[in-house]
């Protein structure tokens, strides 16, 4: 501690001493424009790198959220932030949380699931846009933000469109006719229940529903 201090110290004097002959020899005006160009020029330095470790964090967060990166990829890239910047590891963590729950929400033929990973979305955009849009451009944002409110449009239509087909899905594997006229008649109650439920877009359910039962009006 102490050779550090020591050292500290000799730096402290030799960069003062320096000051003080550059003043005895041009006086304070010109050194005061000498300083000004130093921190100017220093500003600059620190304002380039901050922008290329911008652009950086913005390409990494648009190839992890449109999926362009692999999986083994993705697990040492989180390895390695988590080490390096912390920040930045957790903004890439909840895109890939965010992307996922994206696909999943829109795809799942399970309620419980779909309506699950719809929340798990909503709260990780929510705390995207509070804690992260510092690292990121705002084009980058929009574009997340545009995923995120075309996620909005589309879940609920979505949502019984695939209840349904996993209904039919199970009517195909069953043997009995029992069985598959149990899974149709819940295909068939489900498009009902979200053409009744004013939330989605009744024309798409109406043609999946008219393919179930032909006897439906269009």
């Amino acid at each position: 501690m102490k050779k550090k201090n020591d050292g500290f110290l000799l730096l402290s004097v030799i960069v003062l001493g320096g000051i003080a002959l550059v003043f005895e020899r041009i006086g304070l005006i010109p050194l005061a424009g000498v300083a000004v160009v130093i921190v100017g020029f220093s500003i600059f330095i620190h304002m380039t790198r901050r922008r290329k470790q911008q652009d950086a964090c913005d390409q990494l967060a648009l190839l992890v959220f449109r999926n362009q990166v692999p999986w083994e990829e993705e697990k040492k890239l989180n390895t390695k932030l988590a080490k390096k910047n912390f920040r930045v590891a957790a903004l890439i963590r909840d895109l890939q949380i965010l992307r996922d729950s994206i696909e999943i929400a829109l795809t799942s033929k399970k309620r419980e699931t779909a309506e699950g990973r719809f929340k798990d979305a909503r709260l990780v955009f929510a705390r995207i846009r509070k804690e992260h849009t510092r690292l990121i451009k705002s084009e980058t944002f929009t574009e997340i933000s545009s995923a995120v409110a075309r996620l909005d449009e589309e879940f609920p239509t979505k949502l019984y469109l695939n209840l349904a087909q996993g209904h039919l899905d199970r009517a195909e594997k069953v043997k009995t006719e029992k069985s598959k006229g149990k899974y149709i008649k819940l295909a068939r109650e489900t498009l009902t229940e979200g053409i009744n439920s004013g939330k989605c877009r009744v024309s798409e359910l109406k043609a999946a529903l008219k393919k179930v039962d032909p006897r439906s009006s269009s």
